[in-house]
């Protein structure tokens, strides 16, 4: 019953239109790196001497619509994973 009360309400929020997008962009936030001593080798990329590990950062893409509502939607995903407009295999999230 629940359910599809919900898609009823959703069902009446898609009728208005399209979206039309009054803003968007993207931005980069913190970050840190950390090296390890000693000098990189590419004979021997497993051995960490020289390596950088580059993390607590974030890229953000956002767009906002023509009459927002007052409280944004924000979708986050897995550490480690990237998806974009990139030739990549997997899925593309973005579009």
């Amino acid at each position: 019953m629940l359910l599809s009360a919900i898609a009823v309400s959703a069902q009446k929020q898609t009728d208005n239109g399209p979206l039309v997008i009054k803003a968007q962009g993207s931005f980069m936030a913190g970050g840190t790196v950390v090296k390890a001593d000693g000098v990189y080798d590419t004979k021997y990329q497993t051995n960490p001497q020289g390596q950088t590990l580059h993390g607590d950062h974030a890229y953000v893409s956002y767009q906002v619509p023509v009459n927002a509502r007052s409280y944004p939607m924000v979708f986050l995903h897995g550490a480690a994973c990237t998806f974009g407009n990139g030739a990549e295999v997997r899925g593309v999230y973005q579009s």
